[in-house]
């Protein structure tokens, strides 16, 4: 990795085995990587209490990826509560991935200002995107405590 830079990475997906995969290879890369099986199991401050602006000071994370189809909450929602309750973690920084396509998918990763992936995905782009976000975020930068 080029950008040695410590990143908290969230990644949230019902499967196990994708949450694996990229914690595998993105703690490889140095980060500190979280999984969760749907963003309810999240720390997101915003879904802890429904309807409140975020409370944080600092991001929870410096990227956040989600997959679309999910229980409880699809990722599209959980990006959607995220802006609406003033996430401080940059759009840019996140990324949707689903294996089931619409155009509706690509249009809300489109408004929502984030990366799209779909799956099967290729290992390599998302940890080259990874780079590019780290290279976004300032090196004075803090992050939220989650306790």
């Amino acid at each position: 990795m080029a950008n040695t830079k410590k990143l908290r990475i969230i990644i949230i997906d019902d499967d196990p085995s994708i949450n694996l995969l990229l914690k595998t290879a993105l703690s490889k890369q140095g980060h500190h990587v979280l999984t969760f099986p749907d963003p309810t199991a999240c720390p997101c401050p915003v879904l802890k209490q429904p309807f409140c602006y975020c409370p944080q000071e600092f991001p929870c994370a410096d990227i956040v990826v989600s997959d679309i189809v999910m229980p409880n909450m699809s990722g599209i929602d959980f990006f959607k509560t995220q802006r609406a309750g003033g996430c401080k973690a940059p759009n840019e920084n996140k990324a949707l991935v689903s294996a089931t396509t619409t155009q509706e998918h690509f249009d809300a990763a489109d408004e929502l200002g984030c990366q799209f992936f779909t799956k099967p995905f290729k290992l390599v782009d998302i940890v080259k995107w990874v780079e590019e976000c780290a290279k976004r975020i300032p090196e004075d930068r803090v992050l939220a405590d989650l306790g």
